[in-house]
């Protein structure tokens, strides 16, 4: 059984030589990492992922005290994230779900040439670049920013302001990654604020990355499960 910590911070923040920090003030709470781990039902894995999402939607929303959406996407096909693929909803937080949930928005093709957060991902880890993650606290003012999102709005603003995205791998894979070694993407999990300036990247990338370890895991059982019943 794999476990996974989320620290969540109701935080102290103060101000240093005019930089803002925000300390841990939070228990750190140890979370079973998904049931679907001891499940073979996928109706039962994705009620697991769906609370997952719910509750990472709760944490972002009162850490950043902004209205947060949590997103997971996946390549349509079981197989790794490439610069070519098609991605699609894997889940939405209950909040925003409603508000997804129309024939437009049915409509978009997610991909990863389409999007500038997945295509900073995913050219940095086929160059084995470190930063595996694509965090932006003003998007309105970001040139050239693309995402297949936009069509969606008439006026072409987007709701979010700032995001963080993650890629769907394990850490250990991160941290011991060489160039000989090949690091698979297998999904994105995708953090989306209404206001500027509301992520940071040294507590709340530990965040995004424990959860994306857990995922993968999560993940690769799904496409199993998928594989098996189309033997």
């Amino acid at each position: 059984m794999r476990f996974f910590y989320l620290a969540f911070t109701e935080g102290i923040i103060y101000s240093t030589y005019g930089n803002a920090i925000i300390r841990s003030k939070y228990t750190i709470a140890e979370i079973n990492s998904i049931k679907g781990l001891h499940t073979n039902e996928k109706e039962e894995i994705m009620q697991d992922i769906t609370t997952l999402c719910n509750m990472l939607q709760v944490v972002f929303a009162k850490k950043t005290r902004s209205n947060c959406t949590v997103l997971i996407k996946v390549p349509i096909l079981s197989c790794p994230v490439s610069p070519d693929s098609e991605l699609k909803i894997l889940c939405i937080d209950y909040k925003h779900q409603l508000l997804r949930d129309t024939n437009e928005y049915l409509k978009l093709k997610h991909t990863v040439i389409g999007n500038t957060a997945f295509q900073f991902i995913v050219g940095n880890v086929l160059n084995n670049n470190a930063q595996f993650y694509y965090l932006n606290n003003n998007i309105p003012e970001t040139r050239n920013y693309h995402t297949t999102y936009r069509p969606e709005y008439q006026n072409q603003k987007l709701p979010y302001k700032s995001e963080l995205v993650y890629p769907v791998i394990p850490l250990a894979t991160e941290s011991s990654s060489t160039e000989n070694e090949k690091i698979t993407i297998w999904g994105f999990i995708c953090i989306e604020s209404d206001r500027k300036n509301s992520f940071l990247d040294e507590y709340d990338v530990s965040i995004i990355a424990a959860v994306a370890d857990s995922l993968f895991e999560v993940i690769m059982k799904v496409n199993k499960l998928k594989a098996q019943k189309l033997a």
